[in-house]
């Protein structure tokens, strides 16, 4: 057995997990991550890939959660000036619908009390007009609300946590977990990790692998749910639409491999509590899709005129902690608790806060981290050491999506609303 120490063992491997092995690295701790199978195969390559300006949470008082979306925005905007591709040209590239005049200036202010920069627009764009048709709609904020390649991201952040000194550790399942002395061992095949301390950044798998490798854990109570997208691949939108009012879908575009693949829509009360992501059904998929669509005049008209466009729905995982409701967005910046010594879980409820709480994990964890990150060339990111999870939200260039079956299932519209005979899986078509 190959046996390996290390100050912090990281297990995850998303979004949070990187960013953390990233910073502690950096900070000069010796640093192993272990993931459980590709980086990325999970969470962070299924939701949108949006990063927040701050300007939703703003608009509905959630304080916190608005400054740690800007603080990680910029975050992600500097790693951005040397990673071609990785965000939208910016700096103002998301657009926020406000009803009218009387619920711009309830807004406003509240944007302004943030620190949200944005600028008022016309009373119509492209993108609204795709979104919410002609309807009588005031005026749209221009916001940094924008979209980034979470594929390049994640492959990026790996780049930087390697060339930091941290150890990336590729393992087919969870690895095991157990005291060893004052130490922690994690074991996976004949690999074992014997570190000081411990973080779980397993996001939506927290709560299984806390019930399967610390007996007798008490703590927080982490509940996972599933949030259905639905996917559009060929609806025309270069900018993420936010409403800032309750009960309406968000509209994201999707950017991967520098180019625009469609858009995703948020169902923003599909959440289902207490059950792991499954497989969709052809009948719960086209619920789906009626009630996102039906929200969005613009988008049921454009798909009306289409027969044939792909529609698809997905599933993205994330937790409710005990005590909090689900809903309350101010709880979804991170988390960072703690459990027998040496013992943490680290959880970040959004890709724009994963930064944010990152530094804020190695503060508890007794660790100065240190501002700013290394520039490093483009090239070279990809040496054969990581293999990342393709993004899952749209099906991938090569790739004919038929029926649903699956976690991202493609339909033409004109089977709706009727239900097509049979069901096939994605295929690969090359």
């Amino acid at each position: 057995m190959t046996e390996s120490g290390a100050d912090l063992a990281i297990v995850g491997g998303g979004v949070a997990a990187l960013w953390l092995a990233v910073r502690a690295a950096r900070a000069n701790l010796r640093v192993v991550l272990i993931t459980c199978g590709q980086i990325g195969a999970y969470a962070s390559t299924r939701n949108q890939a949006w990063v927040h300006s701050g300007a939703f949470y703003a608009a509905n008082e959630a304080w916190t959660l608005a400054e740690h979306c800007i603080e990680g925005n910029a975050d992600l905007r500097s790693l951005a000036e040397d990673t071609p591709g990785l965000m939208g040209s910016g700096p103002r590239d998301g657009e926020c619908l406000v009803k009218d005049p009387d619920h711009l200036a309830e807004i406003g202010p509240r944007l302004r009390r943030a620190g949200v920069d944005y600028q008022l627009g016309a009373l119509a764009s492209p993108n609204t007009g795709v979104v919410f048709g002609a309807a009588d709609r005031a005026y749209v904020l221009r916001t940094a609300d924008s979209v980034i390649d979470s594929s390049l991201l994640l492959e990026r952040l790996a780049f930087d946590a390697v060339s930091a000194g941290a150890r990336v550790l590729g393992s087919p399942g969870q690895p095991a977990l157990e005291r060893r002395g004052p130490a922690w061992s994690l074991r996976q095949g004949d690999v074992e990790v014997v570190a000081d301390q411990v973080v779980l950044a397993l996001g939506g798998g927290l709560a299984d692998y806390l019930g399967t490798w610390v007996p007798g854990y008490s703590g927080p109570a982490y509940v996972p749910t599933v949030t259905r997208v639905v996917v559009l691949n060929e609806l025309p939108l270069s900018a993420p639409v936010i409403p800032l009012f309750d009960a309406a879908p968000t509209v994201v575009p999707v950017w991967h491999q520098r180019q625009w693949r469609g858009a995703t829509v948020c169902v923003p009360f599909d959440n289902v509590p207490g059950r792991r992501p499954d497989r969709i059904g052809f009948a719960e998929a086209e619920e789906i899709v009626k009630l996102a669509v039906g929200q969005l005049p613009g988008v049921s008209e454009y798909l009306s005129r289409r027969d044939g466009t792909p529609v698809g729905v997905y599933t993205c995982e994330k937790l409710i902690v005990s005590g909090q409701r689900d809903g309350t967005e101010e709880s979804r910046s991170f988390r960072f608790d703690r459990y027998p010594d040496g013992l943490y879980a680290f959880y970040a409820g959004k890709f724009t806060t994963a930064s944010v709480g990152a530094r804020a994990c190695l503060r508890e964890l007794g660790v100065q981290p240190k501002a700013g990150h290394s520039k490093s060339k483009r090239v070279d990111y990809s040496d054969g050491k990581f293999e990342i999870a393709p993004r899952a939200a749209v099906a991938p260039p090569g790739f004919k999506a038929r029926m649903i079956a699956s976690e991202v299932s493609l339909v033409p519209t004109s089977t709706l609303p009727a239900s097509p005979a049979g069901k096939e899986e994605i295929v690969h078509d090359r």
